[in-house]
């Protein structure tokens, strides 16, 4: 592996536990289950802003969830009745 793709590989790694960090603290104070839009609707508006748009938002978002099941931090419950997918801290 060249020396820029594990530069890259580091900052993609820090950027990821960043966002994860961000995205606990957010469901944490929610207090229950959240799904991805609910996420999004309650995400700091101060860390809003660094985004050029929502599209980035909600990409970056599903960068640190990724992040967040692969290490088991949350977990993805049952889809509800009305086709939401819940997501809660373990």
């Amino acid at each position: 592996m060249s020396k820029q793709t594990k530069a890259m590989q580091k900052k993609i790694s820090r950027l990821q536990k960043e966002l994860a960090a961000e995205i606990e603290d957010v469901i944490r104070a929610y207090g229950k289950p959240m799904d991805m839009q609910e996420i999004i609707d309650h995400y700091p508006d101060n860390e809003r802003k660094k985004m050029s748009d929502a599209k980035t938002l909600k990409q970056y978002i599903s960068m640190g969830l990724g992040y967040m099941i692969s290490q088991g931090i949350i977990k993805e419950l049952p889809k509800t009745p009305d086709g939401r997918y819940l997501l809660e801290l373990v």
